[in-house]
Formats: C-alpha cells, structure tokens, sequence
C-alpha cells in the first residue's frame, strides 16, 4: 500500500522524500528518477588531527532555512571554486575555516560519493575527496568564516577514536573511523 503510493507521487512529483524516525536518529530517504540530474558539488574535506591524533569536527547547527533543526558534526571543508582543484580547495579550506595555511594538503586519502541537501535546500551529488593533515596545536580563527558559516557553525572540538565510537549525536561522514583506518592514522 505505502510502495503504491510512493511510486504514484513519486510518477507525479519526480521526487520523493520520506521521513523515517527511528529511536533517536531521523533519517531522510530521497527517491530520484533516473533520468533527472542532480547537481553535482565537488568538494574537500580535511581530517585534521592534533599530536594527539584526535580529529577536528565542526558542530553545524541549522537555526533557520530549509535544514532547520538539524544538528551534526563534520569535518572541516566545503565545495570546489570554478576551475579549482581539490588540493587547492583543501588549502582554501582550511584557511578559512581553522586560520591555518598550508601549501599542500597531501594526497587524497579518500574518496566519497554522497547526496544530501545543502542550506540553500538545494539537493546534490556531491563527490567528496578526504585529506589526511597533521597539526601541533591549532588554535581555531573564526577571522575568514563567511555568513553562511558564522550563522551554522555552532562549535568545534578534538575526538578521539573512542569519542567517536561513542558519538550521541550524527556525524558525518559515519564511516571516519574506517577512513582514518585505513589511510594508518588510527
């Protein structure tokens, strides 16, 4: 009954999005035609870990606007500038999101394929490239965050593995544990 109406919305909307609470975790399953194109995001992300190997996330908090009332943690980063490399846009990240300037990121450690939608609401492909950096002390600057960022960004803090194994609240990507794994951070 619930799959009939989901294809008939889904045949006359082209899209589908369906709430699922489950416990304490909200979910969204977005339904995609084949034939429509999301806009693809291109973007960096940094795993930033300190002496003591514990990994930099940003509490994104949504007071307003289409993402409204969600909350997670992320790795610092953010969508490609036209014409811009991903190794490039790891450096302007981490600029203007920590104050820490770097010449290059390093290799890609990983790599990630994901949709979801984005504060203007927009929804997207996004293909996501991980750096691997490491850093002494790191005293976060808020000097070059953007409105958009000041607005979201609501904290910052240091995890170590155990921190995240033991995570109450979403963070993403959910896999970071097996990315630092395997690039041996961990």
């Amino acid at each position: 009954m619930l799959g009939t109406a989901l294809r008939r919305q889904y045949r006359t909307t082209g899209m589908v999005a369906c709430q699922f609470l489950a416990a304490r975790v909200k979910s969204v399953m977005t339904v995609q035609p084949d034939d429509v194109r999301l806009p693809e995001r291109p973007s960096s992300r940094l795993l930033i870990l300190d002496q003591h190997k514990r990994l930099l996330l940003f509490k994104f908090a949504h007071r307003s606007g289409p993402l409204a009332g969600q909350t997670f943690w992320a790795a610092p980063g953010g969508g490609l500038d036209p014409g811009e490399s991903y190794e490039a846009a790891a450096c302007r990240e981490i600029l203007e999101e920590t104050g820490l300037r770097i010449d290059d990121p390093g290799p890609q450690i990983a790599q990630r394929s994901a949709v979801f939608r984005v504060p203007d609401g927009q929804t997207v492909s996004a293909d996501e490239r991980f750096f691997l950096i490491r850093v002494g002390e790191l005293k976060i600057s808020t000097q070059l965050w953007s409105d958009l960022e000041r607005a979201t960004m609501a904290d910052h803090r240091r995890w170590s593995r155990a921190d995240l194994n033991s995570a109450n609240e979403p963070v993403y990507p959910d896999n970071l544990i097996a990315i630092l794994t395997g690039a041996r951070a961990w």
